[in-house]
């Protein structure tokens, strides 16, 4: 369809549109940014854990749970 008969569907109101729009490569808005933040997060994330063990600071299950306990229960 062309861009003016889409136009003037739109102008006469009429209501469904949507099989008139080819969705095949419709893509959200800031989708892939998004997801690369998320992703920046989680590898921060591993790099701070990293940096931990490195550092010394681990604790064994037990020392966790015991530091956990407060919202364990």
């Amino acid at each position: 369809m062309k861009a003016k008969d889409f136009d003037k569907k739109f102008e006469e109101g009429q209501e469904d549109m949507v099989d008139d729009l080819d969705l095949s490569s419709a893509r959200r808005v800031n989708q892939e940014q998004k997801l690369m933040v998320e992703r920046m997060k989680i590898l921060e994330g591993i790099a701070k854990g990293e940096q931990a063990i490195r550092e010394g600071r681990t604790m064994d299950m037990s020392q966790a749970k015991d530091k956990m306990s407060k919202w364990l229960k």
